[in-house]
């Protein structure tokens, strides 16, 4: 019912006039080879399709209203297919004359997929408050928390909860070099059917996430960014199930621990083209997976992965009458490297995307 409500309204609206200042809509579309589909060392390949769009309402100067629909069609495996949408509410508190201002939000989104994957359809909804406080015109802090609740709705037994924090800063130095630095401690909440005798048991894992970026400008047409990120979770040694097979979609992708550090350089050339080089290193340790084989034995596997990433985007701008549209290519390159078989690969995208704002 959701997600027909979600469509409804952002298909409607995007075909709708549009007649005033306060609404802003965008069609896109995205098409293109993926190299290897499931991030494994089974390496399955397929071209893929893409379309949709989102629009933005504005009741208020203070408030943001968004709905978004996309649905993305594969040639080889037809039933990876899958529909996505998204509705939000985003509202502010600013004034000139406070040093403080307030944000507050919520999302409701789902994804379907096609019978062979529909184990991976869900659900969500999550709602976010921050406030910021520029204590001076070059340093500013933040002090959020959010709540995020997400239902497999072909799997009764798996949900997965998260609720956290997160307190920071901005720092702009002089020579325009920017400092970010942010604390998140969250803890996510998995209820499922884990052990080989059917009993329901509830995970829970508590992590802190350390970021760190600094961005400087290298010339007028050109900025630099580098990051870092350090991973920790608490219950490490605490297991979980391997249950869904598709690394990317798994419940359980994101319990892992480790760092990763990023550099990306963007230039805008003339005629308004655009370039972004992007590239990272991670390395990822996980929980520990129960893993029932054929033969019924049950075994522990600990994974462990490092990661290289590269990706080069380029953009062209192109200005009509009250409407944007903007062309780019994308082409990137994984290699991942794991101690378990499975998991070593490589990877190439390669993506053609068109998107129009009117």
């Amino acid at each position: 019912m959701m997600k027909r409500f979600v469509l409804i309204l952002v298909f409607s609206l995007l075909v709708y006039p549009n007649a005033y200042s306060d609404i802003l809509s965008h069609a896109s579309y995205q098409g293109g080879y993926s190299g290897n589909l499931f991030n494994d060392s089974l390496a399955y390949d397929d071209v893929f399709n893409s379309f949709g769009g989102s629009i933005q309402v504005y009741p208020s100067n203070s408030v943001e209203l968004q709905g978004a629909g996309y649905y993305t069609a594969y040639s080889g495996i037809p039933d990876l297919s899958n529909l996505y949408g998204n509705l939000s509410v985003k509202a502010i508190h600013d004034s000139y004359e406070s040093d403080f201002s307030l944000l507050a939000g919520g999302n409701l989104y789902f994804q379907n997929y096609g019978e062979e994957f529909e184990i991976y359809d869900y659900w969500s909804a999550n709602s976010n408050v921050s406030g910021i406080y520029r204590a001076r015109y070059y340093l500013s802090f933040t002090l959020g928390g959010y709540l995020t609740h997400m239902k497999y709705v072909n799997e009764e037994a798996v949900t997965n909860n998260e609720f956290g924090g997160y307190s920071g800063f901005n720092l702009t130095l002089p020579g325009r070099n920017t400092v970010d630095a942010e604390v998140q401690v969250y803890r996510k909440k998995f209820n499922s059917i884990l052990d080989v005798n059917g009993r329901e048991i509830d995970l829970e894992y508590d992590f802190i996430d350390l970021n760190l970026s600094f961005a400087r400008p290298i010339s007028e047409s050109t900025g630099l960014n580098v990051s870092y990120l350090h991973r920790i979770i608490s219950d490490k040694d605490q297991f979980a199930v391997a249950g869904y097979t598709v690394d990317y979609l798994s419940p359980w992708s994101s319990l892992w621990d480790g760092e990763r550090v990023s550099l990306s350089i963007k230039k805008i050339f003339p005629k308004e083209i655009t370039m972004v080089l992007y590239g990272s290193y991670f390395e990822k340790s996980y929980v520990p997976v129960i893993d029932v084989n054929p033969s019924s034995d049950v075994s522990r596997l600990r994974r462990s992965d490092e990661n290289v990433y590269a990706a080069v985007t380029l953009s062209k701008n192109i200005y009509f009458t009250n409407t944007l549209l903007t062309p780019s290519v994308d082409v990137s390159y994984t290699d991942n490297r794991s101690n378990l078989s499975l998991y070593e690969y490589d990877k190439l995208l390669v993506m053609l995307s068109l998107s129009y704002g009117f």
